[in-house]
């Protein structure tokens, strides 16, 4: 805590709470000080459970960010969360596309239907709008689905008809469209893997810099500075010819250093 304090008192504040990272450690942070003090209190024990859970997750995520300090890894990390950035589009049309059809299969749902005697009415896939989602979405997106809750509507065949629009819309179409996005941003990183990995050193590199004192900052930096001299390109190609580079290298040093 005290370190992500002095890397708050750094940098500037609006580009620390842009941070990702930052965001899942102190989101980690509040979930642990909400756990440990639930845990001592009167709450029931699936609350408690429930911002353990939380807790554990957020703090395991931040395994990952150490982990992009290694070559083999770091860039595949990196793609990783490219690509479920760039999801988020997508997610959007097919949560459209998905509550289009729950909308339509709860329309299609019949009040007068029986349920069966091992099975409650509360159970029913299309009752309601937020059972019709849950259905649609299991069965539009991981395949899960039995065709026998289509009973439950006015016209089974309709139901029938509607189901195949939804999976080849999801399962076909949508996912060769999304297999293709994934890969067009696989291949955009991986031909920026170089810069990737040495943008993740330098902001490595910048954590551990917030770490340090005011003084020592002023230090490093000081001992760090470079001066720049344009020389000519003619001057330059004398000293390629000349018998004598150390000599003319060594003067131009000299210059660069009474310039400083």
């Amino acid at each position: 805590t005290y370190i992500e304090y002095l890397q708050y008192s750094v940098l500037d504040r609006d580009a620390y709470w842009k941070d990702g990272w930052n965001l899942t450690q102190n989101t980690a942070r509040l979930l642990s000080a909400v756990f440990i003090i639930l845990e001592y209190s009167n709450v029931s024990r699936a609350v408690v459970a429930h911002f353990a859970a939380l807790s554990l997750l957020c703090n395991t995520a931040g395994i990952l960010f150490f982990l992009r300090g290694f070559d083999k890894v770091g860039w595949i990390i990196h793609a990783l969360i490219s690509i479920m950035r760039d999801m988020i589009p997508f997610l959007l049309v097919m949560f459209v596309i998905l509550l289009m059809f729950a909308l339509t299969f709860w329309v299609l749902h019949d009040t007068a239907y029986v349920c069966d005697s091992d099975m409650e009415c509360v159970d029913q896939s299309f009752n309601n709008i937020g059972r019709s989602l849950e259905t649609i979405f299991f069965a539009g997106v991981f395949g899960d689905f039995d065709r026998d809750v289509l009973e439950e509507t006015y016209q089974e065949v309709s139901a029938k008809i509607l189901l195949a629009v939804l999976l080849v819309i999801t399962s076909v179409i949508s996912l060769n469209a999304l297999i293709a996005f994934m890969g067009n941003t696989f291949a955009r990183v991986l031909c920026q893997k170089t810069a990737v990995l040495t943008r993740t050193k330098a902001q490595f590199i910048l954590e551990m810099y917030c770490q340090m004192s005011t003084n020592k900052r002023k230090q490093i930096e000081e001992e760090n500075q470079w001066t720049y001299i344009i020389v000519p390109k003619a001057t330059l190609d004398t000293i390629n010819k000349s018998t004598n580079q150390n000599h003319d290298l060594l003067k131009i040093q000299a210059e660069m250093t009474e310039l400083k």
